[in-house]
């Protein structure tokens, strides 16, 4: 029987990647998600004046929303689980998910003849590598 004595486990060193990169992915994410709303609609509303077809940069902001989508579940699963070294797989996981749907959402916004908004590339990719790097260091402790 023990009681509690003798050397604590150290935790995991992804700890605090996941937890902070986690709540700026999680806020990052809500603005991404406002500003891709507000793209659409406002491409509906120069279809209507130009007649010009914009299918393709739809199609990019629609992952850049459904990127945001899967950063808010990274937000609560890096806040929430940090320190769970089993769930250090699915981090990485979801945290490449964004990363990927984010790239393919910039490109396919470019190829459709629109400058793309910064604050995607910083959403959804540098913050989501630091999500995955939390999530490498927790599953190699």
């Amino acid at each position: 029987m023990t009681m509690g004595f003798g050397p604590k486990p150290l935790p995991p060193k992804g700890r605090h990647l996941l937890k902070y990169g986690g709540l700026v992915l999680g806020a990052a994410s809500v603005i991404s998600i406002i500003v891709s709303i507000i793209c659409v609609a406002g491409l509906k509303i120069t279809d209507a004046f130009t007649k010009a077809s914009m299918t393709t940069v739809r199609i990019g902001l629609i992952l850049q929303l459904i990127a945001a989508a899967v950063g808010i579940v990274c937000a609560i699963f890096g806040y929430f689980f940090s320190e769970d070294e089993d769930k250090a797989m699915l981090q990485i996981v979801l945290g490449g998910t964004v990363i990927v749907l984010s790239l393919i959402g910039i490109i396919l916004t470019v190829i459709g003849g629109k400058s793309y908004i910064i604050m995607y590339a910083i959403a959804g990719i540098i913050i989501p590598a630091v999500y995955v790097v939390g999530g490498v260091l927790n599953k190699l402790s």
